[in-house]
């Protein structure tokens, strides 16, 4: 299966053809160009560090094909973003085609035009807990690796 698929490129196209008056941001596009973008569709290629796209975005869409725990996911739920995934998920919208997302993200951006739309708490409330907490994560880490050199 080629990476395109993998990630569901074919999906992204489909729905933001469906939905002209959505802007659609495509990040960490690795091989290109592609033909016939939409014009609400914009690429930007690989990038190290996307906290200001989080920053910037209302919803995240992760329309993988297969996938494990993606960092992406976890990143944008910790920004307090609304999650489109082909998983379910604490925090997170689950979605199966693009009919289902085109609606999802049709409905998500109706409200944040009139300005309803609020964070996801229940997403950042989720990265909060203990079991996604950075710091929690370093001192599991850390008593690890200690018991390791201690055996």
């Amino acid at each position: 299966i080629e990476r395109a698929d993998l990630y569901g490129l074919d999906r992204i196209l489909e729905v933001a053809r469906k939905l002209p008056c959505v802007p659609f941001d495509l990040v960490g596009l690795l091989d290109g160009p592609i033909p016939d973008v939409p014009p609400n569709l914009t690429i930007h290629g690989r990038i190290p560090d996307l906290t200001d796209f989080f920053r910037r975005a209302s919803v995240v869409w992760r329309p993988v094909r297969h996938d494990g725990v993606s960092w992406m996911i976890l990143e944008s739920l910790g920004h307090g973003r609304h999650v489109l995934w082909t998983y379910p998920f604490p925090g997170c919208i689950e979605v199966k085609d693009t009919a289902d997302s085109a609606q999802q993200i049709e409905s998500l951006y109706r409200m944040h035009q009139q300005g309803t739309l609020r964070l996801n708490d229940e997403g950042a409330r989720f990265m909060a807990s203990d079991g996604y907490n950075p710091m929690v994560l370093k001192n599991q880490i850390r008593a690890r690796l200690e018991n390791i050199l201690q055996s």
